[in-house]
């Protein structure tokens, strides 16, 4: 929660828990890619 890439961090403004909840599936959902491209370029293997 510390950096975060720009549409992730105004997601974290949604009202309630949502945005709490939203930004921390964006966050997942970008480190997902981050690490299957990484994995795409063979860097992990």
């Amino acid at each position: 929660d510390i950096w975060k890439p720009f549409p992730v961090r105004n997601m974290q403004r949604f009202p309630g828990g949502w945005g709490i909840v939203a930004d921390d599936v964006a966050a997942g959902i970008y480190a997902g890619m981050v690490l299957w491209l990484l994995t795409y370029w063979r860097i992990f293997t």
